[in-house]
């Protein structure tokens, strides 16, 4: 993060300063580059379980990330010094949440001269004109992102020397920083946790100092002789020390001191000192590293078994059965053994369904215990016969050949063998398909026959034999006519039926009827038979079929016309009263 804020905590004028000094604030006005992020160049020295990784000053900030299953995460964190001032702060704290990511900004000791810029990370620009004055030393902290906001844990930076003989730079760190020493002017005020040290009072002098502010020190004042320190960066900055025109006695007021922070959202176990650290600001991370399970898996082996396979960050000491937990109908862990980061076991009696596997926390380690938390993994165990169907039943046919289609499940493939078929003479397979041919009129049974269905897992079905069954109708229908009944005393009621053998279907009705005298007919053709009437008196009546009749497979009825006659006797007696026309009428079905 740039220090642009930084840059323009003071309001300055340019009146009464040299070139010199001029160039080197225009320098230090310019606007900063965007911060690129940083990897870090520290890496962690580990002893057994017990690591630590430091951050030292590189003038940007480091990204670190800690590692899965660490424990007692705990930071030591310096503030840097001031030029010609006071030393850093330190704080100590133990992380009690852990950000996925911590950004880490190193503060810069302050260096000495005229209206430089303070340390990185928030220290104050030193004043002028003498050259001896100190700038501010910059905070140490940690942040969740770049923002200055972001800030959940901060070392405060030191104040800066007055120039010439003037007052101490004050320490920094602590919940309330020191202020800065007093010379002719007196020195920057110390901050606190909710404001920066206030500006320390210049003795003449044409700028003068400014207060701390959120984060950054103050700017030492200026003057033809002898300028302020720097205030310390911190949480809140420290006040700039006040600058002195008299040449004699003491001349510039020192920098105040940054202020240390904790956010106990984040920390516990906090400890604050002020002035330990002479030099650059540094951070220690010193954390335990758990065991942690890198590798678990569960593995059908077949019906009845599963074996599982798990990898540790380090030997499995201790790792023993009850510290699995094992989830499933039926399901048991039989075995267990360990081999240094492996263990391995076999589950028996899984029944068909889900089934889990889990490493308890802690359950395995030397000096510390491992895994952080429940580590899990999980499956499909099979345990159940292939499925089968046919996927037609019942039907007829008047076909000697057919294609049954079937569904099997797994892939499996069948042959022949796989079935029983009776009144067929070929039987094959082709993928999902039983070819049946050369069969013979009547049932034809299939069934696949119990337990030849076999997965990967040597599941084994079915049980019982899976059966279907259709008929081969090869067999034409046939036709009957029943005797002409009489009913009545004149008109008559004549009726006849013609039988079918079987439900048909009838296309191109071709019925004729025929009487000796004038007759009134009708028909009524239903699925087995076809119904005949005739209302009429004395007469001799003939009916005459030679429809197109097929049954429900498309079996066709020979097309020979079928007939039915009647005489009545009665009628003879009066013939020679008929009409010579009407004795020889001849009349179709619905004449009238």
């Amino acid at each position: 993060m740039d220090n642009s804020l930084q840059e323009i905590a003071g309001s300055f004028t340019f009146l009464g300063m040299n070139k010199k000094w001029l160039a080197t604030l225009t320098l230090a006005l310019l606007p900063t580059a965007m911060v690129v992020p940083q990897s870090v160049a520290s890496t962690p020295t580990c002893i057994g379980n017990n690591c630590e990784i430091t951050f030292s000053y590189t003038g940007d900030y480091q990204a670190w990330s800690p590692p899965e299953g660490i424990k007692d995460l705990t930071v030591e964190m310096y503030g840097a010094a001031g030029g010609r001032g006071g030393a850093g702060g330190k704080i100590t704290a133990l992380f009690d949440q852990v950000p996925e990511t911590m950004y880490i900004f190193v503060g810069e000791a302050g260096g000495m001269g005229s209206g430089i810029e303070g340390g990185f990370n928030g220290g104050g620009f030193s004043g002028g004109n003498s050259g001896t004055e100190g700038a501010g030393g910059g905070a140490t902290d940690i942040r969740t992102d770049l923002d200055l906001e972001s800030r959940i844990l901060v070392a405060g930076g030191a104040g800066g020397g007055g120039g010439e003989a003037g007052g101490n730079g004050a320490h920094g760190g602590g919940e309330v920083a020191v202020h800065g020493g007093s010379g002719q002017a007196s020195g920057g005020g110390g901050a606190n946790q909710s404001e920066g040290g206030f500006a320390g009072v210049s003795n003449g002098g044409f700028q003068m100092a400014t207060q701390g502010q959120f984060g950054y020190g103050g700017s030492g004042g200026f003057s033809t002789f002898a300028g302020g320190g720097g205030g310390g960066g911190g949480w809140y900055g420290g006040g700039g020390g006040g600058a002195d025109d008299n040449t004699c006695c003491s001349d510039g007021g020192g920098g105040g001191g940054g202020s240390s922070y904790a956010n106990t959202e984040y920390f516990t176990d906090i400890g604050h000192e002020a002035g330990v650290n002479w030099g650059h600001g540094w951070l220690t991370l010193r954390y335990q590293v758990l065991p942690t399970i890198t590798y678990l898996d569960l593995i059908q082996v077949n019906s009845e078994r599963s074996v599982f396979s798990i990898e540790a960050s380090e030997d499995f000491v201790g790792l023993e059965i009850e510290d699995l937990q094992l989830e499933g109908a039926g399901c048991s862990i039989d075995e267990l053994s360990t081999n240094g980061k492996i263990a391995s076991g076999v589950i028996n009696g899984c029944d068909h369904g889900p089934v889990s596997l889990s490493v308890l926390p802690e359950s395995f380690g030397v000096s510390v215990q491992g895994p952080p938390q429940l580590v899990s993994t999980q499956m499909q165990f099979d345990g159940q016969a292939p499925d089968f169907s046919f996927s037609t039943q019942g039907f007829a046919s008047a076909l000697s050949a057919h294609a049954i289609e079937f569904n099997v499940s797994d892939q499996l493939q069948l042959s022949s063998t796989s079935f029983s078929v009776s009144n067929c003479a070929v039987v094959d397979v082709f993928n999902s398909e039983l070819l049946l041919s050369s069969c013979s009129e009547g049932v034809v049974s299939v069934a696949l026959r119990e337990n030849t269905l076999v997965d990967s897992w040597q599941n084994i079905g079915p049980a019982e034999p899976i059966t279907m069954s259709f008929t081969i109708d090869q067999t034409a229908p046939t036709a009957t006519w029943s005797e002409i009944a009489i009913s009545g005393d004149g008109p008559f009621s004549y009726s006849a039926a013609l039988e079918f053998s079987e439900p048909v279907s009838v296309s191109n009705l071709a019925l004729a009827f025929a009487s000796s005298s004038l007759c009134e007919a009708s028909s009524e053709l239903l699925d087995t038979k076809l119904l005949v009437s005739a209302s009429c008196s004395y007469s001799s009546l003939e009916w005459s079929f030679a429809g197109q009749v097929t049954d429900a497979v498309g079996n066709q009825m020979a097309t020979e016309p079928l007939v039915v006659r009647l005489e009545n006797p009665r009628h003879l007696l009066h013939r020679h009263r008929q009409h010579p026309l009407q004795r020889r009428l001849r009349c179709p079905i619905l004449c009238r």
